[in-house]
């Protein structure tokens, strides 16, 4: 009687499933396929090469190459694994990326340690994944370590120290990890940080993702891991995570902290919403406000943005709060009132944002 095999694969559900277990019983001469297993590993190859899985055909020709080996799962049933693909693929690195030049070591302990790595956010999910694994339903961590970035010229890689940020539960999302890492740059003494969106970094959620720069000088990135790298961890629910150049933040910091006696006079504060198309980033219109407030501008706080009734198609109306203040004197109406009106002016000009 024909061994039985079990054939773990993370890839569709239903029949999908069957029949890309199918076509790796066919490709590696697999007599019985026990299609019930828990799916893990295969897919993902199957996924990033662009392979759609209901092509029996299409999968068995690459299945060769992804150079699969069997083990014993702690059930007993074999399970197909993959080996030999190094982490980069695992969270989609691009492959004409120069984070896949990694030094190799001659004398390795094993394929899965076999080159110096470029990125640290490999290692930070596999920790996350193995306490998912363990059912631990909220988990925050971060590591401090080395990367080995190959330099044409050098003999030795450059070895920067990056900071790894790692967290899921029921209360993480994007912007309490983007909080958390503002408070960790202001305890730094870092001159203030600027945050884009991101939507090319293949490892992350093309909508749930930004980069971190201060002073021009780019950090990196965090948001929310993208599904399919998540799902090649073993994972199913959002998992947030970070990676900061912990050796360039260092260098930024300021020579020590400045502070300003407690103001005399009184603040005003003055509310304004604009609309503006969707394409307009919050951090765009903070900006042109700040500039165009000039030094009786102390503080710029976005409190609402609004879709719907009233608003056309394709715009969202973005709401702020303005503190003024001048240090010698109390401000006037007018004072306020020109501020205002050179900030509209400038919102309406340079971003075609008007007052609502």
């Amino acid at each position: 009687m024909a061994e039985k095999y079990s054939v773990a694969i993370d890839g569709p559900s239903g029949a999908g499933k069957s029949t890309l277990a199918k076509a790796a019983a066919a490709a590696l001469g697999i007599c019985y396929v026990d299609t019930g297993a828990i799916y893990r590993t295969i897919g993902y190859g199957v996924y990033r090469r662009g392979i759609n899985p209901s092509d029996a055909g299409a999968v068995a020709v690459v299945l060769p190459d992804m150079q699969l080996e069997m083990r014993y799962d702690q059930a007993g049933l074999q399970r197909m694994m993959l080996a030999g693909e190094d982490v980069t693929d695992q969270i989609r690195l691009p492959e004409d990326s120069s984070l896949r030049n990694a030094m190799r070591i001659q004398n390795p302990l094993g394929e899965d340690a076999s080159i110096m790595r470029t990125v640290a956010l490999p290692s930070m999910l596999a920790i996350l994944a193995r306490n998912n694994a363990y059912h631990n339903d909220a988990v925050k961590l971060y590591e401090l370590a080395k990367v080995y970035l190959s330099k044409p010229g050098q003999t030795l890689p450059d070895e920067p120290k990056h900071l790894v940020l790692g967290t899921y539960g029921e209360h993480e999302d994007f912007f309490k990890m983007k909080g958390e890492i503002e408070a960790f740059l202001r305890g730094m003494n870092v001159p203030e940080a600027r945050y884009t969106a991101e939507k090319h970094d293949p490892t992350f959620h093309p909508g749930r993702c930004a980069r971190v720069s201060v002073g021009g000088v780019d950090l990196g990135c965090f948001g929310q891991i993208h599904p399919l790298v998540a799902r090649s961890y073993g994972i199913d629910g959002e998992i947030f995570a970070a990676e900061l150049n912990f050796t360039a933040l260092l260098s930024l910091q300021l020579p020590e902290k400045t502070y300003t006696p407690l103001p005399k006079y009184p603040a005003v504060t003055r509310d304004i919403a604009v609309v503006c198309d969707e394409a307009v980033t919050v951090a765009a219109l903070s900006d042109c406000i700040r500039t165009a407030g000039g030094k009786l501008l102390r503080s710029v706080e976005l409190f609402d943005i609004y879709r719907g009734k009233g608003i056309a198609s394709g715009s969202k109306s973005a709401a702020f709060r303005l503190t003024l203040r001048a240090d010698d004197r109390t401000l006037t109406d007018a004072d306020s009132d020109g501020v205002v009106s050179a900030v509209l002016a400038a919102l309406e000009k340079e971003l075609n944002a008007k007052l609502r």
